[in-house]
């Protein structure tokens, strides 16, 4: 390995000039593949690039041969979390902490894991021990507010936040959590406080910590009504949060799963299933009301919410080997056999086992399954299928403004997702057609007019006997870590509905975009 270099590359990380350190370390890559440091180095650069799988590979390299390293198991951790491999994590986590008991990150790690696996308890004993050892850790603070806000006690939340903002009052974490926490009817002094910490752009910011400055800052302009403002923070933000959107290469993968996954394909695969009507999918564009409709089916005593669970995407991960949809990916389709797919139900009946122990039905409410519904269909016919609809402007809106992960970098401009949002409608329409299954097509603005009457027919399609306990579902404990978290744990609103008339003057292009599925015009 060459020292200067790699010293180079490791003040440009502390310096948080990621993109400038990553050409030095795939040089010093490519001669010494397997060198701890740099590998471990290349996760730190993925990482804040938000390219998980990346990140994730050189990590667990590194972790095979820095064994007794503290700090790469407890990277490792944090990555298999974003990746929602929470059962890895947890090795990592437990491990990290094993090899160095005293250090907070590591203790930090595995609260966060704990959290992601529902067991609310062993995560907040976590956090405190990190705070035994480390008493001005903001992070721990932040995520005990985290962890107490999905939980519903908003009371103990906010004694975390103020705590967190004493000790750190310009983290930008800290600040976007603030920005989000409550409806502003006044200019609050923290927003000032976001401005002048934007003004800083000497300042280097991982690049999603500034995207959410940007973003809580839009969030006070919008309570305030200042939609001026407000799109001017949505905008700005967008170029620190999404990478650059390949339309073509999206109008490719939908043509071809329409041409790839007919009904001969389903026909010929009639005998991979199992017979387990225990997996309810609820699926559709994020923000279309999936975490409303899973808590509705949650509260039923014989269900449970198992919130966004990342399994087909992995399985899909698998089978592409990258990560976009190539040729290879159907090649690797049709070799699948028998075996493959029973591998695969067998898979993930065992995580709902895990999740949902003897409940009888357990609700996946990963939004993006809809791209993933040629293998639920075929594995599980029995399950129940729900596809979340909402209005097409006022549910674009809401992405459009809401800091989402790059996975979602769709949304990097109007045109782009008015586009993408079009052929998610007409993959789904594909799907009708061809799927051996019945999907319960459910409307977000049917739900909101009717609660009683859509939830009944929501558990009627699960096969659940009613239970009026259904109704009441902004009174469940369960944890709630979605965007949605503030309106589940309300009864139903209707301000959501026709919201979009209130950007009416910042989004033409995006209605535009949306051709048929735009609003219709007097």
């Amino acid at each position: 390995m060459n020292p200067a270099a790699f010293d180079r590359a490791l003040d440009l990380i502390e310096q948080r000039r990621y993109k400038e350190a990553e050409p030095i370390l795939l040089d010093l890559h490519d001669r010494d593949p397997m060198n701890a440091r740099i590998n471990f180095s290349l996760g730190l650069v993925y990482d804040d690039a938000d390219e998980v799988e990346m990140s994730l590979a050189h990590l667990r390299r590194a972790a095979e041969v820095a064994r007794k390293k503290s700090i790469v198991f407890e990277e490792l951790a944090q990555i298999l979390i974003r990746a929602g491999e929470y059962e890895e994590a947890l090795e990592a986590a437990r491990k990290a902490v094993k090899l160095d008991p005293n250090i907070g990150n590591s203790y930090k790690a595995l609260g966060d894991v704990y959290a992601k696996l529902q067991r609310p308890v062993l995560a907040r004993q976590a956090y405190h021990k990190a705070l035994k050892l480390e008493p001005e850790f903001s992070g721990a603070y932040l995520a005990l507010f985290l962890l107490e806000k999905s939980l519903g006690d908003k009371e103990k939340a906010a004694e975390y936040l103020n705590k967190a903002k004493e000790i750190a009052p310009k983290n930008p974490n800290v600040l976007y959590q603030e920005a989000i926490a409550a409806k502003h009817k006044e200019k609050p002094e923290h927003l000032d406080t976001i401005e002048e910490v934007l003004s800083d752009e000497e300042k280097e910011y991982k690049r999603n910590q500034r995207a959410n400055l940007h973003y809580g800052a839009a969030k006070i302009y919008d309570d305030l009504d200042q939609m001026d403002d407000a799109f001017r923070h949505f905008e700005a933000g967008r170029k620190f949060l999404y990478s650059p959107y390949n339309g073509k290469r999206r109008r490719w993968q939908i043509d071809a799963y329409k041409e790839f996954f007919n009904k001969e394909f389903f026909e010929a695969r009639r005998e991979v299933g199992f017979e387990s009507a225990k997996p309810v999918f609820v699926f559709g564009m994020p923000r279309s009301g999936t975490t409303l409709t899973e808590q509705i089916i949650g509260r039923h005593p014989k269900a449970v919410g198992a919130g966004e669970l990342t399994y087909f995407h992995s399985e899909m991960v698998k089978l592409r080997g990258e990560a976009k949809v190539t040729p290879d990916f159907f090649k690797n389709v049709l070799k699948m056999d028998p075996k493959a797919f029973r591998r695969a139900g067998k898979g993930y009946l065992s995580l709902l086992e895990s999740i949902g122990g003897k409940a009888s039905r357990v609700v996946d409410k990963m939004p993006h399954n809809f791209e993933n519904l040629w293998m639920m269909a075929l594995l599980f016919p029995n399950a129940s299928f729900i596809h979340l609809n909402r209005n097409p402007i006022d549910n674009c809106i809401s992405i459009y403004t809401t800091p989402l992960r790059d996975g979602h970098n769709y949304a990097i401009s109007q045109k782009d997702l008015g586009e993408y949002f079009c052929m998610y409608r007409e993959l789904m329409d594909h799907w009708a057609e061809v799927l051996p299954v019945n999907i319960r097509q459910q409307s977000y603005e049917a739900m909101v007019e009717d609660q009683e009457r859509e939830s009944r027919a929501l558990i009627d399609h699960t096969g659940l006997p009613w239970d009026d306990a259904c109704l009441e579902f902004y009174k469940g404990d369960r944890q709630v870590t979605t965007f949605s978290i503030d309106q589940v744990r309300r009864p139903i609103y209707k301000s959501s509905v026709n919201r979009w008339k209130r950007y009416e003057s910042q989004v033409g292009e995006l209605v535009e975009a949306l051709g048929p599925y735009g609003p219709k015009r007097d």
